[in-house]
């Protein structure tokens, strides 16, 4: 039986966003997925006729999509699908498409609408394409549970786990402080700005948005590296996994997105084989404390003190290296496939 998984065309860029999409079509093509391409760009940046030839592009690659799969096949989408504002195409594809058997599983990687982006369309998608898959595959049981509440049948939700982060780099070596990576601007990392002035730990900072400023001295920037060579140069004991404009508490949008996803982060650095220091009400919290691979707590202004007082961190490093060396190989999204594959029947005589 035919497996599928759409390519879009995208720029090599340093960003967590990009890397999680390369790494699962990479892992889907070792399983025995062809990747379809869709050409055209991503966004129209608010030209009129870039609006046009994106929806021109979305016709042709949905319709095409719907002429060329096999009978019975599976196709897997990385959710959401870009351009966002095509998704109406996507939803006639996949109803034209399952009049010949093929069936349609998305690996989702953000709930936009969650996240206040992307507006109406965003709304849309999570709202009305989302649910028209026959198998979603969703971070965790939170977001699981979310998706329930939105109309969601339980037989269609494949829980992943973990994001995989496939890389070559070494681990990263036991280091004094806490590393944080990302997106470092104050628009979406704001805690930054005051966890800097007020914490005695050292902080090494990787990513882009740094605003310009003399920085204390226990505060260490390091610059932005290529996401297969980022955990080899991570320095610290821990890593962060935060978001928000305050050290206090996760708030605003993307803070409070936390509630429902992974952030890729906390597989990088488990991919380094560094222990993390998460918010202690993020979806992630109980993985940490279950797996034994952190410690969580309800602010930053606690940091100091749980990195001090912080027992067994051989143990807590020795199991996020463990289960780091399951996100380099690409577990977590092999087995999310195996079942997704095995509920829709994937691999019986047709």
């Amino acid at each position: 039986m035919k497996r599928y998984i759409i390519r879009t065309e995208e720029g090599e860029q340093f960003n967590a966003a990009s890397k999680a999409r390369r790494d699962a079509e990479t892992i889907a093509i070792r399983r025995g997925y062809e990747p379809i391409v869709f050409p055209g760009e991503r966004s129209a940046e608010g030209s009129i006729g870039a609006m046009i030839r994106l929806g021109w592009n979305a016709w042709r690659n949905w319709h095409s999509l719907a002429c060329r799969a096999e009978k019975n096949s599976l196709v897997l989408v990385q959710y959401p699908h870009y351009p966002m504002k095509t998704a109406v195409f996507c939803r006639r594809a996949m109803k034209k498409a399952r009049k010949n058997g093929v069936r349609f599983a998305a690996l989702v990687h953000d709930l936009d609408s969650l996240r206040g982006m992307h507006g109406k369309a965003a709304r849309y998608s999570d709202a009305r394409v989302l649910p028209a898959f026959d198998a979603v595959i969703c971070h965790n049981e939170y977001m699981k549970q979310y998706l329930l509440e939105q109309g969601i049948p339980g037989k269609k939700l494949v829980v992943l786990g973990l994001f995989d982060y496939l890389t070559e780099a070494r681990e990263a070596e036991a280091g004094e402080g806490v590393a944080v990576a990302g997106n470092l601007s104050a628009e979406k990392s704001g805690y930054i700005y005051q966890l800097m002035h007020q914490t005695n730990s050292v902080l090494h900072l990787y990513g882009k948005g740094l605003e310009k400023q003399e920085l204390p001295e226990k505060v260490i920037y390091h610059g932005a590296y290529p996401p297969e060579e980022l955990p080899g140069k991570l320095e610290g004991c821990f890593g962060l996994v935060w978001d928000g404009p305050v050290m206090k508490d996760c708030t605003g949008q993307q803070g409070e997105y936390l509630l429902y996803n992974n952030p890729h982060k906390l597989s990088l650095y488990l991919a380094a084989g560094l222990p993390v220091i998460a918010w202690g009400k993020a979806a992630v919290a109980r993985f940490v404390k279950q797996e034994g691979i952190g410690i969580c707590v309800e602010s930053l202004e606690d940091l100091d003190t749980a990195v001090k007082n912080a027992a067994d961190y051989e143990g807590m490093r020795r199991r996020a290296a463990a289960l780091g060396r399951q996100v380099r190989e690409g577990c977590f999204l092999t087995e999310a496939l195996a079942e997704t594959e095995q509920r829709l029947g994937e691999g019986r005589e047709t």
